[in-house]
């Protein structure tokens, strides 16, 4: 989905969310399939959403959401960032752990694969809020 920014943004914005290693975005890559949820579900992870990594990605994804050139609902993102320089998609594995833990729920909005916030991942927003 169009976003309104160059990657520079997000990239600026990850980091000063999360200082560690790992940023929870990630380069468009030729074999990514952003927009197949089935994509997005494969390859089982470990992790879990209590990390600040995960508070800061749904954090990010959810900034970056807002300056998207199609208006969205509120608490939704999109499932690939087109900002004016680069292709940019969340990361995978932080997603993965959304959807196996029900903070996020993924459904098609005109052709493209969106993320809504679940009641369970606003609990989980409110309850971590001020960690960041």
């Amino acid at each position: 989905m169009r976003i309104g920014q160059r990657s520079a943004f997000a990239k600026r914005l990850a980091s000063d969310l999360y200082s560690g290693d790992s940023r929870p975005i990630a380069v468009m890559k030729e074999s990514d399939r952003p927009h197949s949820e089935k994509w997005w579900s494969s390859e089982p992870q470990s992790e879990s959403p209590e990390s600040l990594r995960h508070l800061a990605a749904l954090v990010l994804f959810l900034e970056i959401a807002k300056h998207s050139k199609f208006a969205l609902p509120e608490n939704t993102f999109p499932a690939s960032f087109d900002f004016d320089d680069e292709q940019m998609r969340p990361d995978k594995a932080v997603i993965k752990v959304f959807l196996d833990h029900g903070l996020i729920s993924s459904r098609l909005m005109v052709a493209q694969l969106v993320f809504d916030v679940t009641p369970s991942g606003t609990a989980y927003l409110e309850r971590r809020k001020g960690e960041l």
